[in-house]
């Protein structure tokens, strides 16, 4: 039998088909987008507000009362957050009285744990390594209160810090050998930064300038330490009138400079770029600096077996079987090089006439580099180039041959030009790049 389908006696005579589309109603619009709307605002309104309350807003007055709380937890993570707000955020680097009161909380930090430091450094050389990280752990809490503070006065535009992190860089006892090592390192290395940091107060317009002295003006009658703002106003003061001066840093980074430890000797001539001084301290510098770019390696073999040692205890506390740098260790097969590479660099910055040509010519090329800088598998022994390091070196290179140019047009510079060329047809789409701006400016062209 033949299937009919069952039809309506009451439908319409139209043809089927979809239903009738009427607009959208305020209410409709409301249910789809405005509700959702808010609920979403309030979730994010919630979140802030619970930022806030845990954080509290980033001024000044707010860090300064996370420092001076009686939790040391809350104060180590204060100053751990302001290292990290401070090269974001140039008003707050600008805040004289700021950078005056966290100097304050340093001096008056390393004050107060100099004590558990020195008596612990009397017993270190006799202890258990369980005695050892059982004090480790009891000191670390202040230990990493007072690097965090430091690496924060680094990053102003005031040298209100450069009082304590000279102190600090200079310091040889009253700590654990090998945690005087780091913070002396560190030191050194924030003095870089502060360096670089104060620079930028030459290109702050002058009411922003005139800010910062009255501040310290304030501050020199009735601040925390009257004595550092003087000191500090007076030095921004004659920068402004060109008269520039190392503040004594050229004499704490030539000290480091001499020292057995290499890593401090190469931070230091890698702080020699961000300081400047007088015609005297400048030629003291440079003599340092040529010095270190014949450097012999000194202590190279001490500071290794360090490494292997402090990853050893990394890889027992942490229950890894390795854990410094994976299973890997860095090598450089040439005595001395990374220190030498780094001060020729840094002489080349500052346009110095006795930059080593013949070591640059070296850095310039990548297939020499990869001989002198290598990993190894700590397990295998297998060996292979260090590609990062090598390529970072290539590229500080051809920066500082930039600016020894710029600076010095009239040096010949020896086979650098040909080794730049040669860097054209690299792999490496960065050091391509920056030999082609380097060809440029070696053939005057913009």
């Amino acid at each position: 039998m033949k299937y009919e389908p069952r039809t309506n006696s009451h439908a319409s005579s139209e043809p089927p088909g979809l239903p009738p589309v009427a607009p959208p109603t305020g209410k409709l619009l409301i249910q789809l987008f405005l509700v959702p709307g808010v609920i979403v605002a309030l979730i994010v309104g919630l979140l802030l507000i619970v930022y806030w309350l845990i954080n509290g807003p980033r001024s000044p007055e707010a860090y300064l009362t996370k420092l001076d709380d009686s939790n040391p937890d809350i104060r180590w993570r204060a100053a751990a957050d302001l290292a990290q707000v401070l090269p974001r955020d140039p008003g707050l680097a600008s805040d004289a009285h700021f950078a005056l009161e966290l100097a304050d909380r340093l001096d008056r930090a390393r004050t107060a744990h100099a004590p558990a430091e020195a008596a612990w450094a009397a017993k270190a050389p006799t202890a258990t390594k369980q005695e050892a990280e059982v004090e480790r752990k009891r000191l670390e809490p202040d230990r990493t209160y007072i690097l965090y503070l430091a690496s924060s006065l680094g990053h102003f535009k005031i040298p209100a810090g450069v009082f304590l992190l000279k102190d600090m860089a200079l310091q040889t006892s009253g700590m654990e050998s090998r945690e005087l090592a780091r913070q002396r390192r560190l030191a050194v290395w924030h003095l870089a930064n502060l360096g670089e940091s104060v620079s930028t107060f030459d290109k702050l317009s002058p009411p922003q300038q005139a800010a910062i002295l009255q501040q310290l003006d304030t501050a020199a009658e009735q601040g925390p330490r009257p004595e550092w703002a003087r000191v500090c106003r007076d030095y921004l003061r004659r920068r402004q009138e060109g008269k520039h001066d190392a503040l004594g840093v050229d004499k704490v980074l030539i000290a480091c400079a001499e020292d057995d430890n290499p890593f401090l000797r190469e931070i230091a001539a890698f702080a020699m770029n961000f300081w400047t001084g007088t015609a005297k301290e400048e030629e003291a510098i440079e003599e340092t600096l040529v010095r270190l770019s014949h450097d012999d390696g000194r202590g190279e073999d001490q500071l290794n077996d360090l490494l292997e040692e402090e990853a050893a205890e990394e890889a027992a506390a942490t229950t890894q079987p390795l854990t410094r740098q994976g299973d890997t260790r860095t090598l450089v097969k040439k005595k001395g090089y990374k220190v030498q590479a780094t001060a020729t660099i840094t002489l080349a910055r500052r346009g110095s006439l006795r930059t080593r040509l013949d070591l640059f010519q070296e850095l310039l090329d990548p297939d020499y580099l990869r001989q002198v800088f290598r990993t190894q598998n700590k397990q295998t022994g297998e060996e292979k180039p260090d590609e990062a390091v090598v390529t970072q070196t290539v590229l500080n290179a051809l920066k500082a041959l930039a600016k020894l140019h710029e600076k010095r047009p009239e040096l010949p510079l020896k086979g650098c030009p040909a080794a730049v060329s040669k860097l054209l047809e690299s792999d490496n789409a960065a050091i391509r790049n920056e030999a082609r701006e380097m060809q440029n400016i070696l053939n005057g062209s913009k």
